[in-house]
Parts: structure tokens; C-alpha cells; sequence
């Protein structure tokens, strides 16, 4: 008897089937797609599921904001007052391009961002309180 060697037949050019570049393309792709999907299976739905999961715990625990008694959104803490805007914009924020109306010297140091000016506005419209009494376009403008 001769060695398991010898009963293998020797793997060579004429024992392999000959493919065309286009079938040799969409055989790899239908590979590639397979290994994708099984990593997919593997790693990201399992992920996905836990995360979901504790999004969901979180919630069922009381994590998060929890909206007010009376049914509305709750406010951002940032938004509910000019004290509160005070600690995070110094000067204020106003709408690009907007200018102080005052009779003494300008604010000129608020921070520039239209969009968060119109977010700050659509909180406190809610609720008829304006951080923006002198409509000149500045909310909480302070020195």
C-alpha cells in the first residue's frame, strides 16, 4: 500500500475548471457578499440588539429627559432661562448679523449662530416667556 500522498490526486491547471474573467468576477463577489453577510450575522444584529435593548432599559428606568406634567416636551435646561444660557454662552446668542439695540455700548461678543438663536426663540414662544425682550435679534445679550 502506498502513502495517503499518493492517493491525492495532484491539483494542476487541467484540474481546475476554466472560468471567465466575468464568472470569475461574479464568483468572487457572491463570495465577498457571503463573508459580509455572515460578519453581519456575527457581529453588527447582535450589537444592534443589545444596544437597542439598553436604550429600551434606559427609558424603562427613568434615564433621559421625562416630559412635563402638564403633557408638553420638557425644556432644555439651557433654554429655560438667561441664567442658564449665561453658562454656556457668555455674551449671549444672537442671529448672524445681528446688532444690539442700546442706548449705552453694544454687546458685540454673543455667539453668532442663527439656528441656535430660532431653537432658543421656539422654546421659550411655548411658553410666552422671551429670552429676547428688545427684539433686536440677540437672546440674553449681557456685557
Amino acid at each position: 500500500m502506498g502513502s495517503a500522498a499518493a492517493l491525492v490526486p495532484p491539483i494542476g491547471p487541467d484540474r481546475l475548471p476554466a472560468l471567465s474573467y466575468r464568472q470569475l468576477g461574479a464568483t468572487m463577489s457572491r463570495v465577498v457578499n457571503e463573508e459580509r453577510d455572515k460578519m453581519k450575522r456575527r457581529f453588527i444584529r447582535p450589537i444592534a440588539a443589545a444596544a437597542t435593548a439598553i436604550g429600551i432599559a434606559a427609558v424603562g428606568f427613568g434615564a433621559g429627559q421625562a416630559p412635563a406634567a402638564n403633557g408638553e416636551a420638557a425644556m432644555p435646561y439651557l433654554w429655560q432661562n438667561c441664567t442658564n444660557v449665561h453658562t454656556k454662552y457668555r455674551h449671549g446668542v444672537g442671529k448672524v448679523g445681528a446688532h444690539d439695540r442700546t442706548s449705552g455700548t453694544p454687546v458685540t461678543t454673543f455667539y453668532s449662530s442663527t439656528r441656535l438663536y430660532n431653537i432658543a426663540m421656539s422654546y421659550n414662544r411655548e411658553r410666552g416667556y422671551n429670552l429676547d425682550r428688545d427684539h433686536d435679534g440677540i437672546a440674553c445679550e449681557k456685557r
